[in-house]
């Protein structure tokens, strides 16, 4: 039993080692497998194109430009004619120049946080709401232009009241000749006599010294007239006549009755007020006349007769019915100046009401406010200008057939009905329609619509620089290099100089740019795959090198055990046969 049980260890032993023998051929045969398949990855990096950058000069040119003194011009292509052209040209140029023309834009703004002034959502009665802003932006500005009308008449009258000589009578303070302090603080003031015809002053002259025979005399024609009605003039050779004077007796301030002096005060506010005198001006230095019913200042009376013989005496009237009727409209009394400036007061306060009313109106409608926080202003009336720059955007929309709601602003004639605003951004002026606001603000989400609104199209109008081409016959003459150094064309008799720049075509360059970056990130990607590929066979390589190295040390193992064995069993049958044998 002891023999039997060691040949059958030695057997399966030796069984385990075949198996390890078969084992270890088939992991080298893989390996052999993985050898060629990392050889053929190497052959394949090895055959890759490695990319190569774009030169810029590669994309250089030489570019021909003249100027014909009014605009300059680009040459763009040439063409060499036959040589036997019998015209004389050598070439068929095509040039072209830059032309500005303004064309309208759309631009499309994401979230545009569109606010309405109520911070409501708007119906969708568009064209109605429209309606309503009109007519409240027309009473706004039928007020403001009342209130503005009024505002500029105060302000002229104001203006008229600060000039002493609004007040003061031209025609009777004219041609004052002397002016005498009296003993009793009264002015005696002398003057020439004049008689009036239609406004116009003819001074009252004498033949002899308080005689009988009246001349007249305008000192503006200097003419002399023997009457004044119908007027006829003086005919005589000589003119020795004496002029009738009058007398006017000014009593001080202090002299005059409690009726006067209160007129005078107030006449003295209104002057002070209105910026005519100095706040300065005592009342002691104001002296009336109770037969013109006037006043005068002693500043002026002081004056007379210093200067010439046209010095002027400014008479100041305290009320309207003293103003003498044949001045008409050529002096203003202070009782009148007065009221007119009242009323013009009241004017300008009552259209001050009626525009806050209006205003007040046009505050309770729900009207777009802000784009983000560029404030919307309304457009009323098209201004010949804005209605230039809308037409461009709505004919520019048509050529690109972009869908827009500008034409919605106008009836079937073109006329305005309303619904445009406007905004300015660093002086380009923006325009949007009350249909794509209130859209906005309908499809916002959270507080006021504001979030999540949908994309606004605002419009405005750009310059922008269209080439215009022309093709034409030439003549090129070129130097020592072969340039071109000047051309005549056919429509033109005069010679331009050519003036050569060097330039680089940055698109060109640029797109071949982009294309090297393309194909280097798909060499980068191929080579980055193969280079893992290779990894992934070199890490099974190494798996089935162990696992060599395994069953080589479990091959050595089992020699020594086999060789055990066998020796046992050799033992055995020495053994077996020394008994049997005997």
């Amino acid at each position: 039993m002891g023999m039997a049980a060691s040949q059958a260890r030695y057997l399966a032993l030796v069984a385990r080692k075949s198996n390890c023998e078969y084992e270890g051929q088939q992991i080298n045969q893989s390996r052999l497998i993985l050898s060629n398949q990392s050889a053929n990855l190497f052959t394949q990096m090895l055959g890759l194109e490695v990319p190569t950058p774009p030169s810029k000069e590669d994309y250089k040119y030489i570019q021909y430009s003249f100027k014909d003194g009014v605009r300059g011009y680009t040459m763009d292509k040439w063409v060499q004619l036959d040589e036997d052209s019998s015209d004389g040209y050598n070439y068929a140029v095509t040039y072209h120049y830059n032309k500005d023309e303004q064309q309208g834009a759309q631009k499309i703004r994401s979230n545009p946080q569109v606010q309405f002034s109520n911070k409501t959502v708007p119906p969708t009665t568009y064209e109605t709401d429209i309606a309503k802003i009109q007519t409240a932006l027309e009473k706004i500005k039928k007020c403001q232009a009342d209130y503005d009308k009024a505002v500029e008449d105060l302000t002229a009258k104001k203006n008229e009241a600060k000039l002493l000589s609004t007040f003061a009578d031209p025609v009777t303070s004219n041609f004052a000749k002397s002016a005498v302090l009296q003993s009793d603080g009264s002015y005696l003031v002398t003057r020439t006599d004049a008689r009036y015809i239609n406004n116009t002053k003819y001074l009252y002259y004498s033949t002899t010294d308080g005689g009988a025979t009246d001349r007249y005399y305008d000192y503006k024609n200097d003419t002399y007239y023997t009457s004044l009605d119908p007027l006829t003039p003086d005919s005589s050779a000589t003119h020795n006549y004496y002029s009738v004077n009058t007398t006017d007796t000014y009593k001080n301030y202090a002299d005059c009755d409690a009726d006067i002096q209160t007129k005078i005060d107030n006449a003295l506010k209104m002057l002070k007020s209105s910026g005519a005198l100095p706040e300065t001006t005592l009342s002691s230095r104001i002296y009336y006349s109770d037969t013109l019913k006037a006043f005068a200042l002693a500043d002026n009376l002081e004056n007379v007769g210093k200067a010439s013989v046209t010095e002027s005496l400014p008479l100041y009237y305290l009320e309207t019915a003293d103003v003498p009727t044949e001045r008409g409209l050529s002096c203003v009394s202070m009782e009148k100046m007065e009221q007119d400036l009242t009323d013009l007061q009241n004017a300008v306060d009552t259209a001050k009401g009626k525009l806050e009313s209006a205003n007040s109106e046009y505050a309770v409608l729900n009207v777009p406010k802000y784009i983000g926080n560029n404030e919307l202003t309304p457009i009323y009336e098209l201004t010949d200008a804005q209605l230039t720059a809308v037409n461009k955007i709505i004919n520019s929309m048509k050529d690109k057939s972009i869908p827009n709601r500008l034409s919605y602003c106008f009836d079937g004639n073109g006329n305005y009905i309303g619904g445009l605003y406007t905004y300015e951004v660093n002086n380009v002026t923006y325009y949007s329609t009350y249909f794509d606001l209130a859209d906005s603000v309908r499809s916002g989400t959270g507080i006021n619509n504001i979030d999540d609104q949908m994309k606004l199209p605002i419009y405005n109008v750009q310059t922008v620089s269209v080439p215009v081409e022309n093709t034409e016959k030439a003549v090129l003459e070129t130097d020592a290099k072969g340039r071109f150094t000047s051309i005549r064309l056919e429509s033109d008799s005069v010679t331009y100089s050519l003036t050569t720049e060097s330039h680089t075509d940055e698109d060109g360059y640029q797109d071949a740019m982009n294309q090297y970056d393309y194909e280097k990130a798909l060499y980068d990607k191929r080579v980055s795959d193969l280079n893992a590929q290779t990894s992934i066979i070199q890490r099974q390589d190494q798996d089935l090198e162990l696992r060599l190295k395994q069953l080589d040390t479990e091959q050595n193992a089992l020699s020594t055990e086999i060789d055990a064995v066998a020796k046992v069993v050799k033992d055995n049958v020495e053994k077996s046969f020394k008994t049997f044998g005997g």
